[in-house]
């Protein structure tokens, strides 16, 4: 069965299509990372600077298919990008990789 995808664009126009969910397993691929062991990754508040980009990269990694009709190496085109755009995409990401998680309350 195909995964369901969604689409958006950036601030500054460039199309990127993200899986609109991740599995129980690319969440727990992200936090087995030996980077990310230890972290609490709903609350990122007091994660050095270090870890809270690496947790970004993977989440990036494990979401985007594509930017820009570009399916090889989209984490490191995003990387790419000015910061307002890459944050943007960033932040896409992490909504989703959130929506395997209950809400704090």
């Amino acid at each position: 069965m195909e995964r369901e995808t969604k689409t958006i664009k950036t601030p500054g126009g460039h199309d990127v299509i993200l899986k609109s969910y991740l599995t129980g397993r690319e969440t727990k691929a992200i936090t087995d990372k030996d980077s990310l062991k230890n972290i609490d990754t709903q609350s990122t508040a007091n994660i050095p600077v270090g870890m809270a980009l690496d947790f970004a990269n993977e989440v990036v990694r494990a979401t985007v298919i594509s930017i820009d009709g570009k399916i090889e190496n989209p984490l490191d085109i995003i990387l790419d990008l000015p910061s307002i755009e890459c944050n943007f995409i960033q932040q896409e990401c992490i909504g989703i990789y959130n929506l395997g998680f209950p809400k704090v309350k």
